[in-house]
C-alpha cells in the first residue's frame, strides 16, 4: 500500500488533444484532482474539477486567501520587523469568534463578525485610539476579573509599560493599566500569556521580555561577527490579586527566567493538574535556551516554580520564534514544536518527564528555502481536514541575521499533513502539502491564529505579517485564510465554562472514538505574539459520534461525557461535575504519587504519602476510560501486577479519604 507521498503527472497527446492528468495515490488507490484538455488548435485551456475517481473522496483541504473580500484590511508596521499578533475571542458574547490584531506603529484595530462571513473593524470605536501612541508587539484575551466577558492585556517595546484593557461589556474598552498596577513595569516586551498559576479561581499574566542590550562576538582574524552576546530582560510574572490589581512576583517564584523571548506558554505538560510554563528564548545557542518550568502549586502546596532538568531535552537551544502545542502522535500527553531559524524542534513527550526530538523522523525539519534557512515564527497543531489527526502549520517570514546563518528572503509558509502512526514506519509522519492545500506566501509572516469563523466546522487562518514603513510598495497585509474543506469527515466543538466565569485556560479534554484517543489543551496565549481560539474543536474523521469526552479542569474537577452525535458545538459547564476537587489554598489536601517502574512488564509498585494512615482507593483504567482493577489500603504503596493485561497506556488513580485525587500515566510494555 502507498501512502500520499507523491504527485503524478501523466501525459497524452493524440492528433486533436493534449491532456494532462494530476494524479495522487491513497492507501493503494488512484485519485485524480483534475483533468486538463488543450486542443491542439486552440490555445484555451479547460479545467474539469475532480473531487475522486473510483473511490470514497480524499480527505481535500483548500485555503483560500480572502481577507480584502472579508473585510480585513490592515497592517503591522515595525521598524526592525519584530512582532506582531492577532488574538481570536468573541468580544461581545453573541457566539461568533471576533480578531483582535496588533498595530506596531499604528492604532490596534478589532475586527467585529457579522456572522455572514464577513467582519466590520470597530477598534476606534471600542475606545482603541489611544494605541496609535505605542509600539505593540502581541496580544492575548481573557477575563481578568470574572464578570464573563474577555479582557485583553498587549505588550509594547521599551519605553511604554504593557496595556491591559478591560472590557465594559457594551462594545468598548477602557484601559486600566496603571489602575491595575502595572505601569512600572517597562521593557521590551515580545509575548505573553494568561493562566491560573496558584488556582485561586484568577487568571495571572505572563510576560516575556527581549534583548537589554546588544553585544556580539568578534572573529577578529576574519574581520566577521561570529556570534551574539546580547544581555536579554528578565520577564515578569503579576499575580491577580482578585481586586482588580497585580503583583509582579517572577523573581520570586523563579520564573523570571532571562533568556531573550520570544514566545511563551502556560502548558500542563506533565497533566498534574496545574500550569507549567514554557518559554521559547531566541539567541538559545548563545545566550539562555528554551525553558520548560515545572509548576509545584499541587506537590508543595504553594506556587513556585523549578527548571526542569536539562536532561529532558526540552531545553534547546535555538533562535526559537514561536511554539505549537498540541497531542500529534495520539498518546495522552502534549507535545510541542517550536520554530526556528533554519531547523524547527518537534519534541515529542514521553509521559516521563522527557522529550525526544523527532523533527527529522517525522518529515517537519522546514530548514532551508533555497540554499539559506527559512525564518518560522507562529506555528500550530490542528486538523485542518477534520480525519482526527492533528496537522502542523508554520508562518515563515524573513529577517537578516549574521552571515553564517544567512536567511532566505523569500520564506513560504508550510502546511503539514498528518499521515497518522506507521506501523512500517514505526511513527507519525507528515508530509508537507502546502502548495496543493493553497498555502504558500513568501514574505513576512509573523503572529498565526485559528479560529472556526464562519462556524461551518472547520478550522480558519489568521496570519500577521511585519512592514517596515507603511511604503505602499513594501506593505504587507494581514492574510485571512478561510478553510474550503470539501469532504464528508465529521467533527466537533466543545466550549467550556469554568464555575463564577472563571476562566478555562489550562482544561485538559480527551476525546475517545474506539481503539483512539487524543488530548487538547486550553491555553491563554501560544504561537508567536498570538492566540488561538478557546473553542476545543476535534475532527472525527468518519465517526458520527464520539464514543467519550473527558474534562480535566484545573486542580482536579472533571466531567465525563458519552456517545456524543458529531457536528455540533457542545457547551458545558463546571459546576455540572459529578466529581471536583478544587479546592481554595488551605483546604486543598496535597499529596504525591509516584510508579515506579513506568514503564513495565511484570509489576510497578505505586508509592504515595500517608502519614496519617488514612485509607486510600487506588484505580486502575485503560486507554479508553474503562475499570481494570481497584484496591484500597491504608498503606503507602500498592503492587499492581500485569496478569492478563495487554499491553498499552493505562492510568492509575490514587484518591485519599477527603477526595484529593492524584492520576498518573502509565505504560505496559513487553521486554
Amino acid at each position: 500500500m502507498l501512502s500520499i507521498s507523491k504527485l503524478y503527472i501523466l501525459k497524452f497527446r493524440t492528433p486533436t488533444y493534449y491532456l494532462e492528468l494530476m494524479v495522487r495515490w491513497l492507501d493503494g488507490w488512484m485519485v485524480m484532482y483534475c483533468l486538463t484538455i488543450q486542443p491542439s488548435s486552440h490555445p484555451t485551456i479547460l479545467f474539469i474539477l475532480f473531487s475522486s475517481v473510483l473511490l470514497p473522496s480524499y480527505a481535500q483541504t483548500t485555503f483560500i486567501e480572502k481577507a480584502q473580500e472579508v473585510g480585513i484590511d490592515h497592517y503591522f508596521q515595525n521598524g526592525n520587523l519584530m512582532g506582531g499578533g492577532a488574538a481570536v475571542f468573541d468580544f461581545n458574547n453573541d457566539g461568533w469568534e471576533d480578531i483582535w490584531i496588533n498595530g506596531g506603529s499604528h492604532r490596534e484595530v478589532l475586527y467585529q463578525n457579522n456572522k455572514n462571513g464577513t467582519f466590520k473593524e470597530v477598534g476606534g470605536l471600542a475606545g482603541l485610539g489611544n494605541t496609535a501612541n505605542y509600539r505593540t508587539t502581541s496580544v492575548i484575551a481573557g477575563d481578568i476579573d470574572n464578570d464573563g466577558l474577555r479582557d485583553v492585556f498587549i505588550t509594547t517595546r521599551e519605553d511604554t509599560p504593557n496595556l491591559l484593557f478591560r472590557n465594559n461589556g457594551d462594545g468598548t474598552f477602557t484601559e486600566i493599566t496603571e489602575k491595575a498596577g502595572l505601569s512600572e513595569f517597562v521593557a521590551w516586551s515580545t509575548t505573553a500569556a494568561f493562566a491560573d498559576i496558584n488556582l485561586d479561581g484568577y487568571i495571572d499574566i505572563y510576560v516575556g521580555n527581549y534583548v537589554e542590550e546588544f553585544g556580539y562576538l568578534v572573529d577578529r582574524r576574519a574581520q566577521i561577527l561570529s556570534g551574539y552576546d546580547h544581555e536579554c530582560q528578565p520577564n515578569f510574572l503579576f499575580l491577580n490579586q482578585q481586586d482588580g490589581t497585580f503583583k509582579e512576583v517572577g523573581a520570586s517564584l523563579h520564573a523570571a527566567d532571562e533568556g531573550c523571548a520570544l514566545a511563551s506558554a502556560f502548558t500542563d505538560f506533565d497533566n498534574d493538574g496545574d500550569m507549567d510554563l514554557m518559554v521559547v528564548n531566541d539567541y538559545g545557542q548563545w545566550v539562555i535556551p528554551n525553558t520548560l518550568l515545572i509548576n509545584q502549586q499541587l506537590e508543595m502546596a504553594q506556587t513556585t516554580f523549578t527548571e526542569i532538568d536539562s536532561s529532558s531535552n526540552a531545553n534547546v537551544g535555538m533562535y526559537a520564534m514561536g511554539v505549537a502545542i498540541g497531542d500529534y502522535d495520539k498518546d495522552q500527553d502534549l507535545d510541542y514544536y517550536i520554530t526556528n531559524i533554519g531547523r524547527n524542534a518537534l519534541l515529542q513527550n514521553m509521559g516521563d518527564g522527557t522529550f525526544v526530538d523527532t523533527t527529522r523522523f517525522a518529515g517537519v525539519e522546514d530548514t532551508y528555502a533555497d540554499s539559506n534557512f527559512t525564518v518560522g515564527w507562529g506555528t500550530d497543531f490542528f486538523d485542518v481536514d477534520n480525519d482526527a489527526d492533528l496537522d502542523l502549520f508554520v508562518a515563515n517570514g524573513f529577517i537578516s541575521a549574521l552571515s553564517f546563518n544567512k536567511t532566505s528572503l523569500k520564506n513560504p509558509d508550510r502546511l503539514f499533513l498528518n499521515q497518522g502512526y506507521s506501523e512500517e514506519k514505526g511513527g507519525v509522519t507528515f508530509i508537507d502539502e502546502s502548495a496543493a492545500c493553497g498555502i504558500g506566501d513568501s514574505s513576512t509572516a509573523r503572529g498565526l491564529a485559528k479560529g472556526d469563523f464562519d462556524n461551518d466546522g472547520d478550522l480558519d487562518i489568521v496570519v500577521t505579517r511585519v512592514s517596515g514603513t507603511s511604503s505602499s510598495a513594501y506593505v504587507r497585509k494581514i492574510l485571512y485564510y478561510e478553510n474550503q474543506l470539501n469532504n464528508t469527515y465529521n467533527w466537533l466543538k466543545i466550549k467550556v465554562k469554568r464555575k463564577d466565569n472563571q476562566e478555562v485556560f489550562g482544561t485538559h479534554l480527551r476525546i475517545v472514538i474506539g481503539a483512539d484517543s487524543w488530548l487538547s489543551e486550553i491555553n491563554g496565549g501560544s504561537s508567536h505574539a498570538s492566540q488561538h481560539s478557546s473553542i476545543a474543536h476535534f475532527g472525527l474523521g468518519t465517526a458520527t459520534h464520539a464514543d467519550s469526552l473527558i474534562i480535566n479542569f484545573l486542580g482536579g474537577g472533571q466531567l465525563v461525557y458519552t456517545d456524543i452525535s458529531a457536528n455540533q458545538e457542545l457547551e458545558v459547564l463546571e459546576e455540572n461535575a459529578v466529581t471536583t476537587s478544587v479546592f481554595s489554598n488551605d483546604e486543598r489536601n496535597v499529596f504525591s504519587i509516584k510508579v515506579q517502574p513506568n514503564p513495565f512488564n511484570a509489576y510497578t509498585i505505586v508509592s504515595f504519602d500517608n502519614p496519617n494512615a488514612q485509607t486510600f482507593s487506588i484505580q486502575l483504567f485503560d486507554v479508553v476510560g474503562l475499570p481494570i482493577l481497584r484496591k484500597e489500603t491504608t498503606n503507602n504503596q500498592v503492587k499492581i501486577e500485569r496478569k492478563n493485561m495487554p499491553t498499552g497506556i493505562y492510568f492509575i488513580k490514587v484518591i485519599n479519604e477527603n477526595g484529593g485525587s492524584r492520576i498518573e500515566k502509565i505504560i505496559l510494555q513487553n521486554w
